[in-house]
C-alpha cells in the first residue's frame, strides 16, 4: 500500500473559507488516482476538523516544524510538475496556466456539473487534470446533521462568515455585493419574496446581522456552519466563499453577477442558477471580456458597472418560481 500525503498550507492564510471548503473533494480524487494508497492530510484549524469527517482520508494532522516552509515556497512546490513521490500539495493561489487553460475550454468548463474554477485550479496544481474529461464526479458531499426546510430560503449579502478581521474590499465587493446600493436591493429582494409568499422564512448568513432575514446566521465554527447551509432550499449569492459550502452540503444556488468581480460563469456547478437574462447589459458589454481573461483585473478594462443593474424583483420572481412555486 502506497503512503500519500497531501499538504494544504492554509497556515498561510488561516481566514480563508472558500478555497479550503472547496478542497474537500481532493482526497477522493488522489484515491481514485493512487489506488490503494493510504492518505495523509496534512493542515491547520478548522479545515482539519471537515477532513477529518472526509471518508477518503486515513490520516490527518498538523505541520510538524520542519514543514511549515515558506508562503512562495510552497507556492511554488504546488505549482510544480515535478513533485516528489507521492506528496501532493495544493495552495489558494491561481496556477500559472489556469487562465489560457479555461479559456481554451471555456463553455465546457462552465456547464460542467461537479467542477468550477476551483477545481480545474486544483486539479492543475494536482497533475490530474484528466478527471475533467471524463464522467468522474469531482464533487464529495458532506454529511450533515440537520433536516432541509423546503420553505426557507438563504442569503448572503456580505462577508464570507471567515472570521478574516480586514477583508480586502475587493474580495468582499462593495455594496453588500449585490448592485453596490448598500443593501436596497437585497431589501427589495426579500420584500418581494414574501409578496410572494409570506410563509417562506429568509435566512441571512452573515457576519455582522444586516437585519435583512427573519434569522441570522453569524460566523460559526464549520461544522455548525455547513449544517446551518444545508436548512434551506436555495440560497441566493454572489460569489464570495461561503457558496463552496452550499455546495459541500448539496443545497441549491442561485449565483448573481451583480458585482465588478468574480462573476458567475466561472463558479457555477451543476447544484447553481444564473439567470443570464437578468445580466443583459453586463454580458452583452463583457461577455467577450469574461471568455479571455488572464486574471480579475481584466475585467475592469470594458465593466461600466452594468453588473450592479441586477432587477431585485425580477431575481425574486424567478427565485420564487423554480424554488417555491
Amino acid at each position: 500500500m502506497n503512503n500519500i500525503t497531501l499538504y494544504i498550507p492554509r497556515w498561510f492564510y488561516p481566514y480563508n473559507l472558500g478555497d479550503s471548503v472547496h478542497s474537500y473533494f481532493i482526497p477522493k480524487i488522489i484515491k481514485k488516482n493512487n489506488k490503494d494508497c493510504k492518505l495523509t492530510v496534512v493542515t491547520v484549524g478548522e479545515l482539519k476538523n471537515l477532513m477529518a469527517q472526509n471518508e477518503f482520508v486515513d490520516h490527518i494532522r498538523d505541520p510538524i516544524k520542519e514543514e511549515i516552509g515558506t508562503y512562495e515556497g510552497w507556492k511554488a512546490y504546488s505549482f510544480s510538475e515535478n513533485k516528489m513521490n507521492g506528496i501532493y500539495s495544493v495552495f489558494a493561489e491561481w496556477h500559472p496556466k489556469l487562465w489560457n487553460y479555461w479559456n481554451s475550454n471555456f463553455d465546457y468548463f462552465y456547464n460542467h456539473t461537479s467542477a468550477n474554477i476551483l477545481t480545474v485550479n486544483t486539479l492543475l496544481q494536482l497533475g490530474m487534470t484528466q478527471y475533467l474529461f471524463d464522467d468522474t464526479n469531482l464533487h464529495t458531499n458532506m454529511k450533515v446533521n440537520i433536516k432541509k426546510e423546503n420553505k426557507s430560503l438563504g442569503i448572503v449579502p456580505a462577508t464570507k462568515l471567515a472570521g478574516r478581521k480586514d477583508p480586502h474590499p475587493g474580495c468582499d465587493g462593495i455594496g453588500l455585493r449585490f448592485n453596490g446600493d448598500n443593501g436596497e436591493s437585497w431589501k427589495a429582494f426579500v420584500k418581494r419574496i414574501k409578496q410572494l409568499d409570506q410563509s417562506i422564512k429568509v435566512i441571512e448568513y452573515s457576519d455582522k446581522n444586516f437585519g435583512f432575514g427573519d434569522e441570522h446566521v453569524p460566523h460559526m465554527n464549520w461544522i455548525d456552519l455547513k449544517d446551518q447551509c444545508a436548512r434551506p432550499r436555495v440560497s441566493v449569492m454572489s460569489d464570495g466563499g461561503m457558496h463552496h459550502v452550499f455546495n459541500l452540503v448539496g443545497t441549491d444556488v442561485v449565483l448573481i453577477g451583480a458585482q465588478k468581480i468574480n462573476k458567475p460563469y466561472f463558479f457555477k456547478m451543476g447544484n447553481a442558477k444564473f439567470y443570464e437574462n437578468l445580466h443583459d447589459d453586463c454580458i452583452s458589454r463583457c461577455y467577450n471580456n469574461i471568455r479571455n481573461l488572464s486574471g480579475w483585473k481584466d475585467l475592469g478594462s470594458t465593466c461600466d458597472n452594468s453588473c450592479q443593474k441586477v432587477d431585485p424583483i425580477k431575481l425574486a420572481d424567478k427565485v420564487f418560481e423554480d424554488y417555491f412555486k
